[in-house]
């Protein structure tokens, strides 16, 4: 075998594993980068004693919601699966024991199964209640 020959095949090897390593090293970013992300949005009260909320998944990977946080407190889990896929969004809705003091700060959020927390806050503006212990009747969310 001529040096030129030996030469040209160390060149043809040493590119295919440079190949090789730059596909393993993409496919470990991605699987490490890929994250659970929800959004949650529009926090309103229906009535004295029914909150509203939308829970949209903008990231890329699918996430169930399990438990609804009240106040920075678990406070009921979810009735049924509550499935979102990249891009789905859910309108969920709480319906308390009674209702909310008019003017407090609420605290909702969601706990997904990875164990991830993601809140947004609302002011109970149709709140005609005296305590601010609040305690969940119902919470469901819906497509």
């Amino acid at each position: 075998m001529s040096p030129v020959v030996a030469k040209v095949i160390l060149v043809v090897v040493a590119v295919v594993m440079a190949l090789a390593v730059g596909y393993f090293a993409l496919n470990v970013i991605t699987a490490t980068t890929r994250f659970e992300r929800l959004e949650l949005s529009g926090a309103y009260m229906q009535d004295p004693r029914t909150i509203v909320f939308l829970v949209r998944n903008p990231g890329v990977e699918v996430s169930r919601v399990r438990v609804l946080l009240l106040q920075g407190k678990p406070a009921a889990e979810a009735s049924g699966e509550v499935l979102l896929r990249p891009g789905d969004q859910v309108t969920c809705e709480v319906r308390l024991v009674e209702s909310p003091p008019s003017g407090i700060v609420v605290e909702l959020g969601v706990i997904t199964s990875t164990g991830k927390t993601f809140t947004t806050m609302l002011q109970a503006d149709q709140g005609t209640g005296v305590s601010g212990e609040l305690e969940v009747e119902s919470f469901a969310c819906f497509r």
